[in-house]
């Protein structure tokens, strides 16, 4: 599972990025209302403006800190870490299957996934993959975004 999570990781983005899902559309993760972005993110700032916007949903008192993704690739991940996406060929080699899940995001979210699910904790073991920084805020943004009724959060920028 880990050999395949890090060459999907190792592909890499297209020119003219959008993030989301591969073919298009969408970027699928848990953090989103139905595991589906709200939007169709052009940028990491754009994501992250949305995220941050989630956090300021949450009184002030006990509100985490801003997200910041400006360090982190863009890579193609397993946005849903079922043990049913993945099996052994008949060489023996990983193989990743229902790319429906698999989105361009930035490393703070293949982070989160594979930290915050039982499964991707097991495979993460076998990569050189750290906890992000923006991990809590991001767990935190991703609450308000799931409970939200408002697609955009009231963002004004363009995303």
């Amino acid at each position: 599972v880990a050999d395949a999570l890090r060459c999907l990781a190792s592909v890499p983005a297209p020119a003219g990025l959008t993030l989301g899902l591969a073919g298009s559309g969408p970027a699928r993760h848990r953090l989103f209302k139905d595991a589906k972005a709200p939007l169709l993110f052009t940028s990491k700032l754009a994501l992250r403006n949305y995220m941050n916007k989630a956090l300021e949903w949450i009184p002030a008192r006990c509100r985490p800190a801003k997200m910041n993704f400006s360090d982190d690739k863009i890579i193609s991940t397993q946005s849903d870490m079922d043990k049913s996406h993945f099996f052994l060929d008949e060489n023996g080699k990983s193989c990743i299957i229902d790319f429906d899940a698999v989105a361009l995001l930035p490393e703070s979210f293949a982070s989160h996934t594979m930290h915050s699910h039982l499964f991707g904790r097991e495979a993460v073991k076998y990569l050189d993959w750290s906890r992000s920084p923006n991990a809590y805020s991001m767990a935190r943004a991703g609450a308000v975004v799931i409970m939200n009724s408002s697609r955009t959060l009231g963002t004004l920028v363009s995303i």
